[in-house]
């Protein structure tokens, strides 16, 4: 009885000991000329299981989910698009650099350390050509985002300890902001 009391409580403690969370700290995205564009700012707190994995050889992949809403009155908001972006943390152990690779985007870069990889891994700089959605300024728009790991592209024992264990769930609440047209400029005939 004593330990099945205990048992939950310890564990509690012990997870809460090394967790480290994604947070989404800025964000801003605009409507121009049917191109939508989103700046953001992520803290990739990596946390002691992420690092270790990365510093031993296991890339880490960090998805962004993305989606655009048509804001409504009276019912709930209609999904309009989505998108995801995958960013890449590895670590070569021949140069010893951390490597962040956009895999959207085909792009990579290398750093010294764990932290500058995690925080250039954190910058978003995205655009969209949404011409076929058909976007107008007199409608409301809101985008939403949110960032985690993608515990399907780990290794599979890694994966099973990954979804067990509180210390690698490090996903970000989802966080959304309007949608900004900026003032079109006078047409002259």
């Amino acid at each position: 009885m004593f330990r099945l009391v205990f048992l939950p409580l310890i564990l509690v403690l012990t997870s809460l000991s090394a967790r480290a969370d994604f947070v989404i700290t800025s964000g801003a995205a605009q409507h121009i000329n049917g191109f939508l564009t989103l700046s953001a700012t992520l803290n990739l707190g990596l946390g002691n299981d992420a690092s270790e994995a990365i510093n031993s050889g296991i890339p880490l992949l960090i998805a962004v989910q993305i989606r655009l809403y048509k804001k409504r009155n009276y019912v709930w908001d209609q999904q309009l698009a989505q998108w995801r972006i995958n960013r890449e943390i590895s670590f070569h152990a021949l140069s010893g650099r951390y490597i962040v690779r956009s895999l959207t985007q085909e792009k990579f870069d290398s750093f010294e350390t764990l932290s500058e990889a995690a925080t250039a891994a954190g910058r978003l700089s995205l655009h969209w050509d949404t011409s076929a959605l058909e976007l107008t300024a007199k409608h409301k728009y809101d985008l939403s985002l949110r960032v985690f790991p993608d515990f399907e592209a780990l290794p599979a024992p890694l994966r099973l300890a990954a979804y067990l264990t509180p210390t690698w769930h490090l996903g970000s609440d989802w966080e959304r902001w309007h949608l900004g047209f900026p003032q079109a400029e006078a047409v002259r005939w």
